[in-house]
This record gives structure tokens, C-alpha cells and sequence, in this order.
């Protein structure tokens, strides 16, 4: 499953409600570096990418491979330690790639330049046998009827020019058939390795994906169990947490009514006692009541005797007119 940077940032989350989920700021941070490596990751591969491709291009290699290549889809999610010795490797083979390219191209410039040497060798030659030629036709001349013939040096030195002429481009033939077969033989075995790169790189690419899908797969999977055994574990939670709830509530209900009910009883109880105190105070307060209209009586009784004595003593010493 090909994961970018932008699926990571778009990616969002249900809320839970069994439980607390992580820390919003510590998973946008890491979320943000996760982004950031991803991103790391896809512009090095693209840039390897290239600089493979250049290299295939020096080599010729075919463009169906390069279409194959350019084709592979990237910011595939695989693990960082994979990931950073998959591109080491890259790096390494790319490395020697352009290594293999330069010396190629060194030797078949040290061919080309052989191959001019061979020329510049001829030349020089056909430039001393030349002045040669000229020399014994003028000593030929200078000679007159010395005996020897001049058509006979003339020919004799053509000859010897015609030689080291032959001998020089077969020599330049040579070298030249020598440098196009060691360049053809160093293109071929650039062409070949740069193929055996292409195709261990699909491989690897192609493994990659397949770890990278296998581990989605199996993520998902355990996330799904993971998921599945949160949420029966919180249902038996639930199950457990309503079954305690009620038998609490009817554990407080029956005592709170018990309660009340002792509490109904000891206030009767008490309401008996008072009203039965009550009723005796009421009784001895009747009893106090009484005896103190008897005195009242009393009082009054003799407070009349004491009046009338006092009127009877008052007329009795009254003058009498």
C-alpha cells in the first residue's frame, strides 16, 4: 500500500469512548517528523532514481526498461533501518556504475589516442621515407654515370616507402580494431551491469513492496484484534460496572430503608417516652395546681376572718355619738 506525506497529514482518528486517547500534541509531533523523513526519503529516491537513469541513458540502455524503471511507484511504506540500507545500496551501485562509465570512457580514450599516435607514427614515416626518396634521386643525379641505375633507387626506395606505408596502416587498422573491440567489449559489460543493476533493483523494489504490504496486512490485522479485544474488554467493563451499580443502589436502598425504619421506630419510641413525661408533668402540675387553689382558698378565708375581725374592732371602738 504506497503511503505519501500527504496521506500522513490528511490521516485523522475517531474519538474514543471507553477510554482516553493519546496525546493530540505528542502525536502531531511525531506525526510532523514522520512527514518530514518521508519526505526525506521520496526526494533521495527520486534523486537516485534519476541519476540512475542518466547512467542507463550513457549506456543505452533500451527505453522500455527506462519506462519500466520511471514506472515503479514511489513512497512505499517500509521500514527506516530497510529503507536506509536499500538506498546505501543504490548509492553503492550507482557509485560503481559511474566508475565502470569512467573508466570506459578512459579507455577508450587511451585507445583513441593510441589509434592517433599509430597515425602520427605513419605520417612521420611517410614524411622520412618520402625525404629519402628525394635524397637518392638527387644523389642519382649528383652520381651521373656512376653506373647505377636511378629508375632502379627510385623504384627500390618506392618500395621501401610502400612498406613502412603498409606497415603503418595495418598497424593503425590494428589499433583501431583493437580500441572499438575493448570499448565494445567495455560497453557490453557497462550495458550488462547497468541491466543486472536495473533487475536487482526491481527485485529489490518489488520485495520491498510485497514486506511493505505483508506488514500493512498484518498491522491492520492486529489492529483489527486489538480493536476487537478493546471493545469487548470495555463491554464486560461496562457489563461489570452496571452489575456493581446496581447491586450498590439496592444494597444503599435496603439500608437507607432499614435506616429509615429504625429511625422511625426510635422517633415513635421517643415520642412515647415524651408524651408519657409529658402526661406526669402534666399530672404533677394539675396535683401543684390544686394545692395551690387550696391555699389561694386558705388565703382568701383568712384574709376575710382578718378583714372582719378588723371591721368588727374598728366599730367596736368607734365612738358612739
Amino acid at each position: 500500500m504506497a503511503l505519501s506525506p500527504e496521506d500522513v497529514i490528511k490521516k485523522s482518528f475517531s474519538a474514543t469512548h471507553l477510554r482516553r486517547g493519546y496525546d493530540e500534541t505528542q502525536v502531531d509531533d511525531f506525526l510532523d517528523e514522520v512527514v518530514v523523513e518521508l519526505r526525506r526519503l521520496v526526494s533521495e529516491n527520486d534523486g537516485l532514481r534519476t541519476d540512475l537513469e542518466d547512467c542507463r541513458a550513457s549506456r543505452g540502455v533500451a527505453p522500455a526498461a527506462q519506462a519500466a524503471a520511471t514506472s515503479a511507484p514511489k513512497g512505499e511504506d517500509h521500514d527506516d533501518a530497510a529503507d536506509a540500507q536499500e538506498l546505501e545500496d543504490l548509492r553503492r551501485q550507482l557509485a560503481e556504475c559511474q566508475e565502470a562509465r569512467g573508466a570506459a570512457e578512459r579507455r577508450a580514450q587511451e585507445a583513441e589516442e593510441r589509434a592517433g599516435a599509430a597515425e602520427r607514427d605513419r605520417d612521420e614515416a611517410r614524411s622520412s621515407l618520402e625525404a629519402a626518396a628525394g635524397g637518392a634521386a638527387v644523389g642519382a643525379a649528383t652520381a651521373g654515370g656512376g653506373g647505377e641505375d636511378p629508375s632502379s633507387i627510385i623504384s627500390l626506395a618506392q618500395r621501401l616507402h610502400d612498406q613502412h606505408v603498409a606497415e603503418g596502416e595495418s598497424t593503425r587498422a590494428r589499433l583501431i580494431e583493437e580500441g572499438d573491440t575493448y570499448k565494445t567489449t567495455v560497453v557490453a559489460e557497462a550495458d550488462e551491469y547497468s541491466a543486472e543493476l536495473h533487475r536487482t533493483g526491481q527485485e529489490t523494489h518489488d520485495r520491498l513492496v510485497a514486506e511493505g504490504q505483508a506488514t500493512h496486512d498484518e498491522l491492520v490485522q492486529t489492529g483489527q484484534s486489538r480493536h476487537d479485544e478493546l471493545v469487548q474488554a470495555g463491554q464486560s467493563r461496562h457489563d461489570e460496572l452496571v452489575s456493581t451499580g446496581e447491586q450498590t443502589r439496592d444494597h444503599l436502598v435496603a439500608e437507607g430503608q432499614a435506616n429509615h425504619d429504625q429511625m422511625i421506630g426510635e422517633a415513635e419510641q421517643k415520642r412515647g417516652q415524651v408524651l408519657e413525661d409529658l402526661h406526669g408533668k402534666e399530672s404533677a402540675l394539675a396535683a401543684t395546681i390544686g394545692g395551690l387553689q387550696s391555699q389561694e382558698r386558705d388565703l382568701r378565708e383568712r384574709l376575710r376572718a382578718f378583714l372582719a375581725d378588723q371591721m368588727e374592732r374598728l366599730d367596736g371602738s368607734r365612738p358612739t355619738s
